[in-house]
């Protein structure tokens, strides 16, 4: 978890995303797609991942993933896979 203690300057690092109820099985595929990701709580996640300065939270409505920017909470959708959610991350 050290990256998540890092520096959270926009631009120049890599996505650090959290991910939440069904959004978590996409962890080892995004994982393997070099997308650092770890499965956080159900309970207020948006807290969650301000405090440990992920860059996107990840959950699923109506099947399909959502991919919020903590930073200015702007959100995307992309269908559940993670080929389609590491894209997201880059737009």
């Amino acid at each position: 978890m050290v990256w998540a203690l890092g520096s959270a300057v926009a631009g120049g690092n890599p996505a650090r995303v959290l991910l939440t109820g069904e959004a978590a099985r996409l962890a080892d595929a995004l994982r393997r797609q070099g997308v650092s990701c770890a499965v956080g709580p159900e309970q207020d996640p948006l807290a969650y991942a301000k405090v440990w300065r992920y860059t996107h939270w990840v959950s699923v409505t109506a099947g399909s993933a959502v991919v919020t920017s903590v930073l200015d909470l702007a959100e995307q959708r992309a269908p559940l896979d993670a080929a389609a959610v590491a894209r997201a991350l880059v737009r």
